[in-house]
């Protein structure tokens, strides 16, 4: 299914925009804490990307 590979990717771009996102409000000096919530939301981001993209290998194997 090329649908559940294609939305890895989707979520690998959003990953890179949170980084950059967190970098921004880091460097920009304005509260911490709102670039902790963007490199955790990130880091979330990347999990579903690992996640999708096993999830859709072991669906390609099972056909």
């Amino acid at each position: 299914m090329k649908y559940f590979k294609i939305t890895a990717y989707l979520y690998l771009i959003a990953s890179a925009f949170f980084v950059y996102r967190g970098v921004e409000t880091l460097m920009a000096e304005e509260e911490w804490q709102k670039s902790i919530i963007w490199f955790l939301i990130a880091g979330l981001s990347l999990f579903s990307f690992f996640f999708r993209l096993n999830r859709a290998k072991k669906f390609g194997d099972k056909k």
